[in-house]
């Protein structure tokens, strides 16, 4: 495990410079102690393919996580994390594995999390992602967004949890995925463990196509179809 201590100091990490070349499976533990901070996830560039990182957010701690990659730039690999045979993905090559947790430990602490993924051709995504509020006054917002081409899977396993009496606590997740083919696979499994009652607490998960009107509008407007369907392809993405 690589354990790491961020303070006020920091403000933007690339978690590749925490890389140790001979660990091609990585457990990534992150303290963020009273700082606000940006975090490019770019472990995928550099060929760490799986990879579980910890966040633990103290008071007044504040985390902007990015992940974005194409399916493109994943390199073969087989199954090295047993947690990924539970969700199903059977050794495949091509394959991503990310498991995030998010402790929001302290009072006013933050966590937004964007996750971009466009996955291509034979490609498995698996992703777990845990918001654990453990004190009130905390915020943690979730957002997923997956484009799939042919004979792509997106398993995405979702929990929040919150414990016992805190307030003014709020927990969103949202899992969107664009589907480009019929032969897609697509996994939902959202979770939600709430025991205070003061929280707003919100999941959300669509499985969405292209829209032949918004297509047909581009084209009218001198659009062709490859370059019109291009653009919505980015426009949900961003």
């Amino acid at each position: 495990m690589i354990k790491v201590i961020l303070t006020k100091n920091d403000k933007f990490l690339k978690l590749s410079s925490l890389i140790d070349n001979k660990n091609k499976k990585m457990l990534l533990a992150l303290d963020i102690v009273n700082c606000q901070i940006s975090i490019v996830d770019d472990l995928i560039e550099n060929g760490i393919n799986e990879c579980e990182i910890i966040f633990n957010l103290e008071a007044g701690a504040l985390l902007k996580y990015i992940l974005k990659f194409e399916g493109k730039k994943i390199k073969d690999s087989y199954t090295i994390c047993p947690e990924r045979s539970r969700i199903g993905a059977n050794g495949l090559k091509k394959s991503f594995f990310r498991d995030l947790t998010v402790n929001l430990l302290g009072q006013n602490s933050k966590a937004d999390l964007n996750i971009k993924i466009t996955s291509l051709k034979e490609q498995q995504i698996n992703l777990i992602t845990k918001q654990i509020h453990l004190s009130s006054n905390t915020s943690s917002l979730l957002n997923i967004k997956n484009v799939m081409l042919k004979n792509s899977k997106f398993h995405c396993d979702n929990l929040i949890k919150i414990e016992k009496d805190l307030s003014n606590v709020t927990a969103i997740e949202s899992s969107k995925v664009l589907s480009l083919v019929s032969d897609a696979q697509v996994i939902f499994k959202p979770k939600i463990e709430v025991d205070s009652q003061d929280v707003i607490c919100k999941h959300e998960a669509a499985i969405l196509g292209l829209n032949e009107e918004q297509i047909f509008y581009l084209q009218s407007r001198g659009m062709s179809c490859k370059r019109a369907k291009d653009f919505l392809l980015k426009s949900f993405l961003n």
